[in-house]
């Protein structure tokens, strides 16, 4: 378990589900979803396709549940985890060290233009960029934080998610990326959300 979520108060389902299998975190987060759908798991922060939902009334067909965007509180996950049965060896306070809290104000998702600026020569050029971009193949879709609208408004995208499937997919290397959110204007903002992505999920050492 990643020593980091031990003393964290708020949890997003995707580290929860480390909490819950770790070797098998995407039946977790399945899991605790459909908790929330069902309403046995009660979220702090609700997000859909990167947007923030009211309520779960206003989910489309129940969903689809943001796992790396929702939040959920950690006494009520931890409730909800011990009433279905399930816990996890504690790890002792003095493993850990104090995490200073998340933001509550994301930045503003990028434009397919930013992207397409901001990371080009990793895996395509800023032109070849814009062909999946526009069309959306499986593997970028969760990249997405507000939908696409026609002849309403383009699709806007998290920058974090789409430099760490290109890592995950062997295209880039963690520190090439950590460059870019460096150096490029439009990525700056983003800069301190993919430094801690970057240290919960990816070995950089």
């Amino acid at each position: 378990m990643n020593n980091l979520l031990a003393l964290r108060k708020r949890l997003t389902i995707w580290e929860a589900s480390e909490l819950l299998d770790k070797r098998n975190r995407t039946a977790a987060c399945a899991l605790m979803c459909d908790a929330i759908a069902d309403g046995e798991l009660k979220p702090l922060e609700l997000f859909s396709h990167g947007v923030y939902v009211a309520d779960l009334g206003t989910l489309v067909d129940g969903g689809p549940i943001d796992e790396m965007q929702t939040v959920l509180e950690r006494v009520e996950f931890e409730r909800w985890r011990d009433s279905i049965g399930m816990n996890v060896e504690p790890v002792s306070a003095r493993q850990v060290e104090p995490v200073q809290p998340s933001p509550v104000d994301a930045p503003t998702p990028l434009t397919t233009t930013d992207i397409a600026y901001c990371f080009d020569g990793i895996r395509w050029t800023e032109e070849q960029w814009k062909k999946p971009l526009g069309d959306k193949p499986k593997w970028l879709q969760p990249c997405i934080a507000i939908p696409g609208k026609r002849g309403v408004h383009e699709a806007r995208w998290n920058p974090v998610l789409i430099g760490a499937a290109l890592v995950r997919g062997g295209h880039a290397k963690v520190n090439s990326v950590r460059a870019r959110f460096q150096t490029k204007p439009q990525l700056s903002p983003w800069l301190e959300a993919w430094k801690t992505y970057e240290a919960d999920y990816f070995d950089t050492e």
